[in-house]
């Protein structure tokens, strides 16, 4: 069992009852190691640290940390629950910003067991030996893991800062796909490195970005069946519950709801960022759950849900793209499509804005425009917070105030078509 799934466990037992608690982790001594794999060991290391953890409600801890350094990946897989495909312009995030984002995380928690260095394919950014050895200095993080596909085989010396970090590595097996599988495991058996290999029976669908009407009982048995809602996610300085919601939003193709993240650049005073870590961390569930098709865990999922794994696309996915929005409640949302009208646009938001009743969000749906009217529909959303832009490939009005209307749901709004 891996760490992530540990919290699982505990409330099966829990709900179960009749258990006598015993920490496995007492079974690691001297001598079992001796007979004991790498990655053995590893497990009853992540188990003591559950553990202790668990006993300890005063610490604030981590079980694992997907840290994401790059937006790049190696492969394209169409149905990537982690949204690689949808990355027309992919980037590698710096290093000093990084940097920044792990001094800011190991602030706010007491300890983190294993930070998973993630993207994308992490072996894609040219500074992921510098970025390890930064990780690998604060003491309160105890393990280092890269997730990789087995594409990219590191250097001797890359060999070399792996085992000096006491990094470890998980691999998914995606077949002929995963190219340098072989030659991978092989330098990383010689250099006493310990890793998993994943092999990738299926997949389920969990990568798309479509509203789902869902009830409160509906969004609450969505989260406790996900097999992605303990996997926090470090991503360009904010901290996420799970990885769909952060790629999402970094995409901006689901709203921007501030209580689904926290913002650890823009906060400094610690004390603060600790009760909004406790608070995200308590939820039942999350508004943004209503946007992902949900991620079953193994024993939820139907043998007609499953599709084939790895399966490539040639060219980046499109979507629609929010990219703007406000989370403030507003009682009128007024939603206005828009096609090449740049000549005419300004007038058409100016007289909007300028209504003597304030209380309204303006939803601005670009349906494939070849002009300026999407540029100008981005600095009218810079200046003015209530109003959000949504950007389309063209689709006619319908579809266009369709989109917007989407935005609107569950709010308790009401809505305008212009």
């Amino acid at each position: 069992m891996t760490i992530r799934n540990v919290d699982e466990a505990v409330k099966q037992l829990a709900d179960a009852g009749g258990f006598d608690w015993f920490p496995a982790y007492e079974l690691l001594n001297d001598e079992t190691k001796k007979i004991l794999s790498l990655m053995e060991i590893h497990k009853l290391e992540a188990a003591r640290f559950y553990y202790e953890s668990f006993l300890n409600k005063n610490l604030l801890t981590l079980d694992s940390l997907d840290f994401v350094i790059t937006e790049r990946c190696s492969l394209r897989c169409k149905e990537c629950s982690n949204l690689m495909q949808y990355y027309a312009a992919p980037k590698n995030f710096s290093v000093d910003e990084l940097k920044a984002e792990l001094d800011s995380i190991c602030a706010v928690f007491d300890e983190i067991h294993e930070l998973r260095f993630i993207g994308g394919e992490p072996f894609l950014h040219p500074n992921w030996q510098e970025l390890l050895q930064y990780a690998n200095a604060k003491k309160n993080i105890r393990r280092d893991c890269f997730y990789t596909n087995g594409t990219i085989l590191p250097t001797a010396q890359q060999f070399e800062t792996l085992k000096a970090a006491n990094a470890w590595l998980s691999i998914s097996n995606y077949e002929e796909l995963s190219r340098n599988l072989n030659r991978l495991t092989k330098n990383l058996d010689e250099h006493a490195i310990p890793y998993e290999v994943k092999e990738i029976p299926y997949w389920t669908k969990c990568s798309s970005f479509e509203r789902h009407e869902r009830t409160t009982q509906e969004l609450r048995k969505v989260f406790e069946r996900c097999c992605a809602r303990n996997l926090a996610t470090l991503l360009n300085g904010r901290l996420y519950a799970c990885p769909f919601i952060s790629n999402a939003m970094n995409l901006h193709a689901i709203p921007q709801d501030e209580n689904d993240f926290v913002n650890l650049v823009e906060n400094v005073d610690v004390k603060i960022l600790r009760q909004q870590v406790r608070k995200l961390f308590s939820q039942p569930f999350f508004k943004s759950c209503a946007w992902c098709e949900g991620r079953p865990t193994p024993e939820d999922v139907k043998d007609e849900d499953k599709i084939p794994p790895h399966e490539q696309t040639n060219k980046p996915l499109h979507y629609k793209k929010i990219l703007a929005t406000s989370n403030k409640p507003h009682k009128i949302s007024v939603v206005v499509p828009v096609y090449n009208v740049e000549k005419y646009l300004s007038k058409c938001i100016d007289s909007i804005r300028n209504q003597t009743f304030e209380d309204f969000n303006l939803i601005l749906v670009d349906d494939g425009s070849t002009d300026n009217s999407l540029a100008i529909c981005e600095q009218y959303a810079q200046m003015d917070d209530r109003i959000t832009v949504v950007s389309q490939e063209n689709h006619g009005p319908a579809v266009a105030r369709n989109s917007g209307l989407a935005l609107t749901r569950g709010g308790g709004w009401q809505s305008l078509n212009t």
